[in-house]
């Protein structure tokens, strides 16, 4: 499948494993890192493994948090630099336990000292039961507001030098 879309070479990543993709820009690093989710898209489904990603090119790390739920992992990245935290903050109203709320995101992104949040998973459609209004309001009231990258979609944002 990936083939036929032009991609010449893939690889899977467990937890602590990384990869380097090399791209006119310049290579990123890429490792694999652990967060909570469970996705089941058939009946027959047991488990599903995730993973989040660090993502490092020269001296600059963003970590994609994918679609967690809350979990302790986040504070074993805590030794390393990470600018930018890319973080779930909505679809938290069904109780399933498959995604965090905008608070328990703000307690991931502090574990792992990311200096900023880009915020995902609202303002869009509905996906969970929750107002879609409130995930990015309970942000705003759960972390300093200079530290929130994008509030609206569409909206730019440059890491500081």
């Amino acid at each position: 499948m990936f083939s036929q879309r032009g991609f010449e070479r893939q690889s899977e990543l467990r937890w602590g494993e990384k990869s380097l993709v090399k791209t006119c820009s310049g290579d990123v690093e890429v490792e694999a890192v652990e967060v909570k989710h469970w996705g089941a898209r058939w009946s027959t489904d047991r488990f599903r493994g995730y993973v989040g990603y660090l993502l490092k090119r020269g001296d600059k790390t963003i970590l994609f948090g994918g679609d967690t739920a809350y979990t302790d992992a986040f504070e074993r990245l805590n030794g390393r630099k990470i600018d930018l935290a890319i973080m779930p903050i909505g679809s938290y109203g069904s109780k399933s336990g498959n995604h965090c709320t905008p608070e328990e995101s703000v307690r991931m992104l502090n574990a792992c000292r990311a200096d900023y949040i880009l915020p995902v998973h609202h303002s869009t459609f509905p996906l969970g039961i929750e107002p879609v209004e409130e995930p990015l309001a309970r942000l705003e009231d759960a972390l300093e507001a200079e530290r929130i990258a994008i509030r609206r979609v569409g909206e730019t944002w440059r890491l500081p030098a």
